[in-house]
């Protein structure tokens, strides 16, 4: 699976929400904004367009731990990972804090049995 993602590193603005924009529309939940951010992170690190980290984290007004947490989420198997990006309905309830369980697990298939019961429990 191959994942493109641009992001510009400046320092985040608040978006207004138009006037006539419909309260019913579906939010994406947070963990799949987290790591499409984390995937922008990578990317722009891996570009040159942010030194490290720390540059990042200065650039998104965001702490070097913070950072790390958010890129973490990398770490995930990629079943699991594609699991969150093409199906946001199964994991709506899922907090980011709750899948850092999953990332104490190094071995790919014992975080899929985890992320598994993080669902279903």
């Amino acid at each position: 699976m191959q994942l493109e993602f641009e992001v510009d590193l400046k320092p985040i603005q608040r978006r207004i929400k138009p006037a006539n924009a419909s309260r019913n529309t579906e939010r994406l939940p947070a963990i799949v904004k987290l790591l499409v951010l984390a995937y922008q992170i990578e990317q722009a690190v891996e570009e040159g367009r942010a030194c490290d980290y720390m540059d990042v984290a200065q650039q998104l007004g965001l702490t070097r731990a913070r950072v790390t947490q958010i890129t973490n989420l990398l770490l995930l198997s990629p079943t699991i990972q594609a699991t969150i990006l093409t199906k946001p309905d199964r994991i709506q309830h899922l907090s980011e804090r709750r899948l850092r369980s999953v990332l104490d697990e190094v071995d790919w298939q014992e975080q899929e049995i985890l992320f598994q019961q993080l669902l279903t429990g």
